[in-house]
């Protein structure tokens, strides 16, 4: 019997539309949807760039986040250590 979760189907976020339109298209279309697709992709990446109030945030997380982000670097660390230690006494 399995455990765990179900695993999702990946494109469950994808509206039908776009699977629908995307199933009745001749592979050309498709290549075409794919090239228009990754135009907006570029796009959006450029922008995200250029957004300065993004990136402010983005710094203002990542100060905020130093404490966590160390305390957890170093429980990993130990952790990673006891275990290297049991799996040389044949413990694990």
């Amino acid at each position: 019997m399995a455990r765990g979760f179900k695993k999702k189907n990946p494109f469950d976020d994808l509206d039908k539309d776009f699977k629908t339109g995307i199933e009745d298209m001749s592979d050309e279309d498709i290549k075409k949807r794919v090239s228009e697709v990754a135009i907006n992709e570029h796009e959006n990446r450029a922008a995200q760039k250029k957004d300065q109030d993004l990136a402010d945030k983005k710094a203002a997380v990542k100060y905020a986040d130093e404490q966590y982000r160390e305390g957890t670097k170093m429980n990993k660390l130990r952790i990673g250590y006891a275990h290297f230690i049991l799996e040389a006494r044949g413990k694990v």
